[in-house]
């Protein structure tokens, strides 16, 4: 999750906001959340390619889930979560500040 809310933050266009829905299975929320499971990777495309993401993934038979959608002025993960753009980005930069 901690890559997708950066990736709210950093778009070449301004914030934008997410919705994510997790299946957890047998695992934590925390583990799920804000593991740093290797091989791994979060792809952000437009509705209209999703498909074609699809295929490519299946054509060389790598697993994938969707997530959500981008969109709104929230970062919202199942019922667990659900922040503000503006309150993350206060947040970000305190981070980078007192980091520098």
């Amino acid at each position: 999750m901690v890559a997708i809310a950066e990736s709210c933050l950093t778009g070449k266009n301004g914030p934008i906001g997410a919705t994510v829905k997790v299946d957890l299975g047998s695992l934590r929320r925390d583990s799920t959340y804000f593991g740093e499971t290797q091989s791994r990777v979060v792809v952000s495309v437009a509705p209209d390619k999703l498909a074609a993401l699809e295929k490519l993934a299946a054509d060389f038979g790598v697993p994938y889930t969707v997530l959500g959608k981008t969109g709104d002025d929230h970062f919202t993960v199942d019922d667990v979560i659900s922040l503000p753009l503006t309150n993350c980005s206060r947040l970000g930069r305190g981070h980078f500040n007192a980091a520098t």
